[in-house]
């Protein structure tokens, strides 16, 4: 087979570069129509093997016939691996220097804007299904833009508070995340989420946070909140405090334990520092490459 592949020469490179962008449009398109964390997640494994396949391939027909091609395979998985690193750094770096906010302003809105796709209107079919009551809706803004919208829906026993993020992405596609809330009668607050937005800060001694970016669906996902709800064994408070004041109240908790932690700056020398510390980039610099490779998140309680 090696031998073949060896005969071919140029003509295997250009047909596989080819065969390559093929390939990767249509993974993209794919991406597209069915959007979801879990399918980009494979997406960037498929994009990994080819990119390293033939770059040894590349390498190995041309200037290094002497190396094998998995020897040459392995290294390009890792000079990938480096430049998806450098990539992640760039990135982070970027933004901390950046005029945009830790937190972009928060507005209160009457209703959000519904997605018409099959992942909305599943979680739109559960919520009415268990009877969850919408209790208000935010957007964040910045500089005019529209960031995300957030509709927030209460259980009937109004023990349980679900916030539905819709977030559009850098190439246009939106999606969607979901997190449950409890209110412990001892102030812990118990939290179930599916975000795959990279964090790596810390949470307050008091929230219990999981994270599982992998869950798509918000029944499963439901399943696992109420599932942490049995082990606590009840005492839950009953939610009716201002959304707005409440969320904005969150920010500012989280904001503080991360400045206390040293992985925020304090607001004063952000101007001069950026927003965060160096290992509060380290840790969201770990955190967007696990997640993208992975999904799985590393800072949760």
């Amino acid at each position: 087979m090696l031998d073949w592949i060896q005969s071919g020469g140029t003509f295997v490179i250009f047909g596989g570069s080819f065969l390559f962008v093929t390939i990767f449009v249509a993974l993209n398109r794919l991406l597209k129509a069915l959007p979801s964390p879990v399918n980009k997640l494979l997406v960037r494994w498929v994009r990994l093997i080819l990119v390293s396949f033939f770059f040894g391939l590349s390498l190995h027909l041309t200037i290094l016939e002497s190396v094998s091609l998995w020897r040459l395979w392995v290294i390009g998985t890792l000079v990938w691996g480096v430049f998806e690193s450098i990539y992640a750094w760039v990135f982070i770096m970027a933004w901390d220097r950046s005029d945009f906010p830790l937190f972009p302003t928060m507005k209160g809105v009457d209703d959000v804007n519904w997605p018409a796709n099959k992942r909305f209107f599943y979680i739109r079919d559960w919520i009415r299904k268990n009877q969850y009551e919408s209790i208000g809706s935010v957007k964040y803004v910045h500089e005019g833009e529209s960031l995300q919208q957030v509709a927030v829906f209460r259980s009937p026993d109004k023990e349980v508070v679900l916030q539905v993020m819709i977030i559009p992405d850098a190439t246009g596609v939106i999606m969607d995340q979901v997190a449950f809330n409890t209110l412990c009668q001892n102030g812990d607050r118990i939290i179930t989420d599916n975000s795959f937005m990279p964090y790596g800060g810390a949470y307050p001694k008091t929230w219990m946070v999981k994270r599982y970016p992998s869950v798509r669906k918000i029944d499963i996902l439901g399943s696992r909140h109420a599932c942490r709800l049995s082990n606590v064994g009840g005492g839950f408070q009953k939610f009716e405090e201002d959304l707005k004041e409440w969320m904005e109240g969150s920010q500012i908790e989280l904001e503080k334990v991360n400045i206390d932690q040293g992985l925020l700056n304090s607001r004063n020398d952000r101007k001069e520092f950026g927003k965060l510390s160096g290992e509060g980039r380290y840790r969201i610099w770990l955190e967007f490459l696990c997640l993208n490779y992975f999904g799985q998140s590393l800072f949760t309680k």
